[in-house]
């Protein structure tokens, strides 16, 4: 999705430019993580709480009681556990 936001940004499917705009300071793709700043020299991408130079992957999120919660990696988790629903308990039964 960053890649698709960068080539509008940059009007183009030209590796080079799109690549360019991706290294732009005001790139601000805002996902379901959060909003990504830019990407750094290995191209690591920062904002949304991870700041330049660190790994960046990405957070599993769980809607629960109408909000969404991440869960894992568990420094974004608040302490929060994933909920496995009743129907994939019965499956795992079998």
């Amino acid at each position: 999705m960053v890649w698709a936001h960068a080539v509008k940004l940059a009007g183009t499917v030209e590796t080079e430019a799109v690549v360019k705009t991706m290294e732009r300071k005001d790139l601000n793709y805002e996902g379901v993580c959060g909003v990504i700043e830019a990407f750094d020299e290995i191209h690591n991408p920062y904002g949304g709480g991870w700041p330049k130079g660190t790994a960046w992957g990405w957070v599993a999120y769980q809607w629960q009681d109408g909000q969404r919660v991440p869960f894992w990696p568990e420094q974004y988790s608040a302490g929060k556990k994933m909920i496995i629903p009743d129907w994939v308990k019965q499956l795992q039964k079998k």
